[in-house]
């Protein structure tokens, strides 16, 4: 496995910037409006679409540095000459912690650096995967969004992706972002689709997968860490059924009910009992009869035909939804979740269970467990709703839609992604405005896309919150606070 050392001087100027170059006083959450970092008594914080947001400790920041210079490891490919915040991106991503084994604030990445688990927070997030059925052969059959790409399946088995494209994630052999929907090259006969920031994966004819985008820890399951902006084919996977990515890896359920991980291992999100990280698919443990499965930041989690939830990697604030703040290695199963038909994650959980009643679990800051506090839980805890047909996890941001085509968002909303004509948090469910024919639902980080279905123009995607580099793949680059169709789906 090949890797790229990380010049002492690029990381000493990043390390300047991050740890000494700071606006000083800010406060996680407050409003900004400047591109720099930030600092508080103990964190980096950076100005995420207008708001303070934590990204490490300076301790943390320095670690990881110097870490990934001992190691001789590129965590960033090529830190020096791309962005300041895609840098701050990969260096949060080791998730160190502060003299101590607790973890902080950040987000998931090498756990082979230091080892240590992620936390909720960063702009480093992944996609939830929904399928609906079509009715014309032309229109959208499965959908995933991510922090600022989407991917949708649509009826002839090609599949189209729209916004940021930095790693090659949108698939056409370009690394341009693109604010309308572009055919990812090379596959056909695709049946699913899942997203991660920097990484996206489908299923194709044969049960096969294939992935392109960001490779750093393997998430692209082809034995290799090199990055592709077409899709390679997964090693050893056939006969896949449903696929779920998380930050830096990646997991298919395989038909039989058993579920195989590959990428990033650092907190036990392969599920293999061991923070090996793995370039090829590894079997998670004791899985033999899931249903459906789906990832979050650092943990994932299956449906079995019980109706049971089990669920494996990080837990710092409830994620394995077990009633524990401690992370496991192999799976767990969700205190008290029965009857379940649906999950969605991010670092929080959620899913449907009896009655189409919506419970979640996990991370809470904007609300995003809809049941009207920002407390965290490490149990599932309801939030009022009933008759929800699917569900859909994002950064802060939770959704469900409903039998009769409506849909309904709850948590952060400072772009609109609540989709509700505000950018007014809501720690209750909000109905998303001007929507209907809803089937599915899939937040991301910071945008929010649905699929919807009304005669002849079923399977069509309609998005709301950021766009500032194509996420709502309307042909524009402006945000807006109420769903707009995406073009040419």
């Amino acid at each position: 496995m090949s890797r790229r050392s990380v010049a002492p001087l690029a990381v000493l100027a990043v390390l300047a910037v991050l740890v000494t170059g700071c606006i000083t006083g800010v406060k996680v959450g407050a409003r900004c409006r400047t591109t720099d970092f930030g600092a508080d008594s103990t964190f980096v914080l950076k100005c995420q679409r207008g708001r303070w947001v934590r990204v490490a400790t300076k301790v943390q920041v320095a670690r990881l540095l110097f870490a990934i210079l001992e190691a001789q490891r590129s965590t960033v490919p090529n830190v020096v000459g791309q962005s300041i915040e895609s840098a701050a991106a990969g260096f949060t991503a080791a998730g160190l912690s502060v003299g101590t084994a607790t973890p902080v604030v950040s987000s998931t990445a090498p756990g082979t650096v230091l080892g240590t688990e992620p936390a909720a927070g960063s702009r480093a997030n992944r996609g939830t995967k929904v399928s609906v059925t079509t009715s014309n052969g032309r229109g959208v059959k499965a959908m995933a969004t991510g922090n600022a790409h989407s991917c949708a399946v649509i009826g002839t088995g090609e599949v189209r992706c729209w916004g940021y494209n930095v790693y090659g994630q949108l698939g056409n052999n370009s690394t341009a972002n693109s604010a309308t929907p572009v055919t990812v090259v090379g596959l056909t006969g695709a049946t699913a689709v899942d997203v991660f920031d920097g990484h996206s994966c489908a299923i194709v004819a044969g049960g096969e997968v294939r992935c392109w985008g960001f490779n750093g820890y393997g998430q692209l399951g082809n034995g290799t860490t090199s990055r592709s902006s077409v899709p390679v084919p997964v090693t050893g996977i056939a006969n896949a059924t449903a696929i779920g990515l998380g930050v830096f890896f990646s997991c298919a359920l395989i038909s039989g009910g058993t579920v195989k991980c590959w990428g990033q291992n650092g907190v036990g999100q392969l599920g293999d009992g061991t923070t090996n990280q793995s370039l090829v698919p590894v079997v998670v443990s004791t899985i033999n009869d899931a249903v459906s499965i789906g990832a979050g930041r650092g943990f994932a989690c299956v449906i079995v035909t019980s109706g049971a939830v089990k669920c494996w990697g990080y837990g710092g604030q409830g994620q394995l939804g077990n009633g524990s703040s401690t992370g496991s290695y192999t799976p767990v199963s969700a205190t008290g979740v029965t009857g379940a038909t649906s999950f969605a994650g991010w670092d929080q959980g959620c899913v449907i269970v009896a009655a189409g009643a919506v419970r979640c679990w996990g991370y809470n800051s904007s609300g995003e467990l809809g049941d009207g506090s920002t407390t965290n839980s490490l149990e599932a805890i309801g939030t009022g709703l009933t008759g929800a047909i699917s569900v859909g996890a994002g950064e802060y941001t939770s959704c469900a839609t409903f039998g009769d085509g409506s849909a309904k968002c709850w948590g952060l909303n400072n772009l609109g992604q609540i989709g509700n004509g505000t950018t007014t948090n809501s720690s209750t469910p909000e109905s998303v405005t001007g929507l209907s024919g809803a089937t599915a639902i899939s937040p991301g980080g910071g945008h929010t896309c649905a699929v919807t279905s009304s005669g002849l123009t079923s399977g069509v995607v309609r998005c709301w919150g950021r766009n500032d580099v194509g996420e709502l793949g309307n042909a524009t680059l402006v945000n807006s606070s109420v769903p707009v169709s995406a073009v040419d789906m």
